[in-house]
């Protein structure tokens, strides 16, 4: 059955084992790049014009490489510049350059401006933004980078009743859906809001024709989900007073809002009726108020309990209560205050048995008999070794059972004690800016927090102490999940705000994908699974720097000499590759180059001959570390090619299809079938779109075999020019062993990992023979079965020795700069018998044939055919079959036309 192979510096380098590097500034250092946390109002250019330091006084100062954009640190604004740094900034202390920056400034009409001193660059802070920044060319005006605060900050998490989402909210009022188990953000909603409760999801939408109690006309209401029992319910807010809903009972019949008038009260409401049943107001000749929002239902929905601010009649002094009220009557039945000499409150919620209150103050949380009153239980949180206000608890989680409590303090550290004797079991550090929400895991040996405007969701093991993984979401809707050990899952537009930080060189996460981007590992280590016996970020040796020497900038010719420096930096050398127009056309796997035997010398040269398109050729070089587990920072170069070839551009494929294999158990039925279907389809819609359509179909045992086809994939180096389409679609089997992909030929008998080496087509060769195809428009097709039918529990037990086929694809398709479509994700089948051919091959047909053409412009283009495959795939499935099946789908390099629709 058919299986187919994606500062406010996050300072994760606690994450990090120590490394062998004396110098504590060469050891890596991972954080996610994004701003200043509490704006900018100044900005300095250093003398050579490298780096920019964004200020916000007093706060902090974040320092940004100018050169890619990326941000260096952040840094306290009375903290001394880091060594390496001082003598380009030539400065030794961030708050003396305030006075400076601001006398560089300049007032416009649209912003404040700073030149670098050179005049090359100036950096503009818009009227209208206190966070952004737009880094321009200071001759053309154009915007090289957008510079500020991107990550999203999280203020409330809950659980799904069935665990199978985790829900945060932000404060800028986007929804964010996290799936805890695999490590990804689902979905993300601007138009739904958390509840202060955290239990429940509102959004303002709306319908028509009489849903529950709306008018038949279209209605505005309020869609309330109880994220606990997935529940639903609906308020019209078209005639209701100014006000917000804060939260709805655990029963879903009352609904409460905050009513901000004069008077600034809350109201309950009827949900069935959507009719106010009680208005709650604060006791004006107490000179009480309420503290809008800080309020709690107990579990039964019986009783709420409110926070209010009021003034001593005695003292005189400033103190909080807790007021509660029975949600039948509305009658007051309590007020509660913390023991003396304590007056403030910090946190309170009910524990799950509805009978009692945890109520914290400055150094205590007390377990509070609503009954009565009385204190039946204390937990202390004060810890002698810190100041007073460190240990401020700013939310309190107990657990289904009853039987721990978690909280979060003001220096972001979780404690968490056992109920039974009261005693303090886990004092975990996560955020440094403090904790604004904490959550127990459903297996309670495991707690959530997110710190206070980092903008990270903490998942920490409660035993050891040790971080499990890090939640990062954006702005523009990328994410990250990383592991302490530098495993990481990511959104395509997520992975560039992960950075690695080695002393003063900055590298994007993708320097390290091929060997660290692992959504299967980090999914083993979010299901408990142990990854400390595999390598890290901190061991992996450093990658070479490579620069282009010498190549032209203008051209007539077709063919030009590319020459490239190589400096190892330690780490060696290993494969080169190089990107015309962002797909690969040189891969040159020359690992453990011999360094030239000069004095000091640790370069090497290479010179290569590379074919251009007409117009505009932009070339990237880079070059990966000995072990090929580091990839260095691209050097760039942009040439202009004045010559016309006079045709247009031709299609070539290399089509595959085995269905017989020296392995009688490997036979397959709609390999053969799938493959010539694909061919014929590739013909037709290719025909008069290109100047030729050739299309090798390889589908016989002797046709098929690991030789042949890497001889027919050679071979395209010298048929394909730079601007041609080139397509290779391969149905067979496909298998991960000890972190390898192999695609299985015919002539494979044994499974055996050391035979599959030998006789089996392995990823690196693929990605070699792909790679050095010289056309800049490359689309890959991969339908593979998995050949020895691994269970789910088995595939899943291999994880922890290589990776997932997706990932593999997800991998390749990078590494060559081509789009790539796989029939499955690792733990699917590719379903087969749906119209006598592959479920994922006869939609990708039916695609090319016209059905992927939206919007109706007479071409397929290859994301078009992308997005049609990764929606439809899934319905047939689930239609046809009732049973999932979701394709692999990695976009990279350019969008291109692979059909014309008659």
């Amino acid at each position: 059955m058919k299986k187919a192979l994606s500062f406010v510096c996050i300072a994760l380098a606690v994450f990090f084992c120590q490394t062998a590097t004396p110098d504590a500034s060469d050891r890596p250092v991972i954080y996610a790049q994004a701003g200043n946390s509490s704006g900018v109002d100044r900005v300095i250019f250093s003398p050579n014009g490298d780096y920019l330091v964004s200020l916000c006084f007093p706060g902090s100062a974040v320092v940004w490489e100018t050169a890619s954009g990326r941000t260096y640190g952040e840094f306290p604004t009375d903290a001394d510049v880091p060594p390496e740094l001082s003598g380009v900034m030539g400065f030794k202390n961030f708050g003396e350059v305030y006075s400076l920056a601001d006398a560089r400034t300049t007032s416009t009409d649209t912003g404040r401006i700073t030149h670098s001193d050179d005049t090359r660059l100036m950096a503009e802070i818009p009227n209208n933004s206190c966070s952004t920044i737009l880094l321009r060319d200071a001759k053309t005006g154009a915007v090289l980078h957008t510079l500020g605060f991107l990550r999203d900050t999280f203020h409330q998490m809950a659980f799904s009743e069935d665990r199978s989402v985790f829900y945060t909210h932000s404060g800028f009022s986007d929804l964010t859906v996290w799936d805890p188990r695999a490590g990804e953000l689902k979905q993300k909603d601007p138009d739904v809001d958390l509840l202060d409760d955290n239990r429940f999801l509102c959004a303002v939408a709306k319908e028509t024709e009489g849903f529950c109690f709306l008018s038949k006309k279209t209605t505005a209401f309020f869609r309330i989900t109880d994220t606990l029992t997935g529940r639903e319910t609906r308020i019209p807010w078209d005639d209701m007073p100014h006000g917000r809903i804060f939260g709805l009972s655990p029963d879903m019949t009352r609904v409460l809002m905050g009513i901000f008038d004069d008077s600034r009260h809350y109201r309950l409401l009827d949900v069935a009726t959507a009719q106010p049943l009680f208005d709650f107001h604060a006791e004006s000749d107490n000179q009480i108020e309420w503290d809008m929002g800080r309020f709690a239902f107990s579990p039964d929905s019986r009783h709420i309990a409110f926070k209010a601010n009021e003034i001593d009649k005695e003292t005189g002094k400033h103190r909080n209560t807790l007021h509660l009220y029975d949600t039948n009557s509305g009658a007051k039945v309590r007020t509660f205050t913390v023991p003396a000499p304590s007056t403030i409150i910090y946190s309170f919620a009910f524990d799950p048995s509805g009978k009692a209150l945890l109520v914290a103050d400055a150094t205590t949380i007390y377990r509070v008999n609503i009954t009565d009153g009385a204190v039946v239980q204390t937990f202390a949180t004060e810890n002698e070794k810190t100041p007073w206000w460190a240990s401020i608890v700013s939310n309190i989680c107990m657990s289904d059972d009853g039987r721990r409590i978690a909280a979060g303090d003001a220096v972001g550290v979780v404690h968490v004690w056992e109920t039974g004797g009261g005693t303090k079991t886990a004092t975990l550090p996560t955020a440094a800016d403090g904790s604004y929400c904490v959550v127990l895991a459903p297996d309670k040996n495991r707690v959530w927090s997110t710190g206070k405007d980092d903008g990270t969701i903490y998942l920490t093991d409660i035993a050891t102490g040790e971080n499990v993984a890090r939640f990062i979401s954006f702005r523009d809707g990328g994410w990250i999940v990383i592991t302490p050990q530098g495993y990481y899952n990511a959104s395509a537009n997520g992975e560039k705000y992960l950075n690695v930080r080695i002393g003063t060189s900055i590298y994007d996460i993708g320097n390290y994908r091929e060997a660290f981007f692992r959504p299967d590992l980090v999914k083993v280590a979010l299901q408990g699974g142990s990854l400390k016996h595999l390598r890290t970020v901190a061991d992996t040796p450093p990658a070479p720097a490579v620069t282009i020497v010498n190549a032209p900038v203008k051209t007539d010719r077709e063919e030009i000499a590319v020459t490239v420096r190589i400096t190892d930096q330690g780490g060696g050398i290993g494969d080169i590759r190089i990107f015309l127009n962002d797909s690969a056309v040189v891969s040159d796997s020359s690992r453990g180059i011999a360094l030239t035997p000069v004095a000091d010398e640790k370069s090497v040269i290479k010179t290569y001959t590379l074919r251009l398109v007409p117009g505009v050729n932009i070339l990237r070089a880079t070059a990966f570390n000995s072990d090929n587990t580091m990839q260095s920072n691209a050097a760039l170069h942009t040439v202009t090619a004045g010559f016309e070839t006079g045709r247009k551009p031709a299609l070539h494929a290399v089509v595959v299809g085995i269905n017989t294999y020296k392995n009688p158990q490997l036979t397959l039925k709609y390999a053969v079938p799938d493959a010539r279907l694909f061919a014929d389809t590739l013909k037709s819609v290719g025909t008069g779109l290109f100047e030729t359509v050739s299309v090798d179909l390889l589908t016989t045992p002797e046709a098929t075999t690991k030789t042949t086809i890497q001889r027919r994939l050679e071979a395209m180096r010298q048929q394909v020019r730079p601007d041609d389409v080139f397509v290779f679609y391969v149905a067979s089997h496909g298998m991960v062993e000890e972190g390898t992909y192999f695609l299985v030929t015919s002539n494979v008998g044994s499974l055996r990992t050391e035979r599959l080496r030998d006789d089996a087509l392995p990823q690196d060769l693929l990605k070699g023979l792909i790679a050095n195809i010289p056309s800049t428009k490359k689309l890959v097709v991969i339908d593979t079965c998995n050949a020895g039918r691994l269970g789910e529990a088995l595939q899943a037990a291999l994880l922890t020795r290589g990776m997932s086929e997706d990932t593999a694809m997800k991998i390749l398709s990078r590494a060559v700069g081509s789009t790539i479509l796989s029939a499955s994700t690792s733990m699917q089948e590719a379903l087969e018998g749906y119209n006598d051919h592959g479920l994922f091959t006869y939609i990708l047909v039916q695609g090319l044939k016209g059905k992927a053409d939206i919007g109706n412009t007479g071409f397929v283009k290859t994301t078009a055919l992308a997005d049609y495959v990764d929606t439809e795939v899934p319905l047939a499935a689930e239609k046809t079959f009732q049973r999932p099946q979701y394709p692999t789908i990695s976009i990279s390099g350019q969008p291109f036309p692979i059909g014309r629709v008659k």
